[in-house]
C-alpha cells in the first residue's frame, strides 16, 4: 500500500503541474487572434470590400480594452473627410459615437450615455444600423445603452461600400 500511496502522490503532483502550467503558463494579457493597438505606432488595420454590400443595414461587434482615456480614438468607419465620413469612435469623454455624414449634411449620429472608464475591463461593443427603421444601437456587455443625437436617415452609409475601410484610425493612417 506505501507503493499506491506513493504512486498517487506522485499523480498529484503531476496533475497539480499539469493545471498550473495550464493557468499560468501563458502571460495574461495574450489573446489568441487578438489585435493590440499602440497610439505610438499609428496601428490599424484596413479592408476594401470587393463589391459593395448592404449599406443601410449592418452590425459590428468587437471587443476592446481600452489603455489610454481622454482622447479621441477611431474604432471603425470610412472616413474621406469631415464632409463624407461614416465611423464609430471613442470620445474623449470615453462615450461611444457613431456619425454618418454625406456631402457636408449630417445624415444621422448617436453617443451613448454610458462611459468606458474601467482600464482592466474587457468590452464587448455591438453596434447595430437599420436605417430603414431609422434606428442605430449600440450594447456594451449585451446590454442596450441609451444614445442621443440626431435621428438616422434612410440612407445608404459608407459601411460595407467598395471603400477603404478602417479599424482603430482614420482611412488614410494616423489616428487612434
Amino acid at each position: 500500500t506505501t507503493t499506491s500511496v506513493s504512486k498517487v502522490a506522485t499523480l498529484s503532483k503531476s496533475l497539480i503541474k499539469s493545471v498550473i502550467g495550464v493557468l499560468w503558463a501563458t502571460p495574461v494579457y495574450k489573446v489568441d487572434y487578438s489585435c493590440r493597438f499602440n497610439d505610438d505606432d499609428y496601428a490599424c488595420m484596413t479592408r476594401t470590400p470587393g463589391t459593395a454590400g448592404n449599406r443601410k443595414i449592418w452590425t459590428f461587434s468587437t471587443w476592446i480594452k481600452l489603455g489610454n482615456f481622454g482622447m479621441y480614438r477611431d474604432l471603425f468607419g470610412y472616413f474621406l473627410s469631415n464632409n463624407d465620413a461614416e465611423r464609430v469612435l471613442l470620445n474623449s469623454d470615453n462615450t461611444i459615437w457613431w456619425g454618418l455624414t454625406k456631402a457636408n449634411v449630417s445624415k444621422g449620429s448617436r453617443t451613448t450615455s454610458c462611459v468606458i472608464r474601467d482600464a482592466s475591463s474587457w468590452y464587448h461593443l455591438v453596434l447595430v444600423k437599420d436605417a430603414t427603421a431609422a434606428s442605430f444601437k449600440i450594447y456594451i456587455n449585451g446590454v442596450e445603452t441609451p444614445t442621443t443625437g440626431n435621428a438616422v436617415t434612410n440612407d445608404d452609409g459608407y459601411i460595407n461600400s467598395n471603400v477603404v475601410h478602417t479599424i482603430g484610425c482614420l482611412t488614410g493612417g494616423g489616428y487612434y
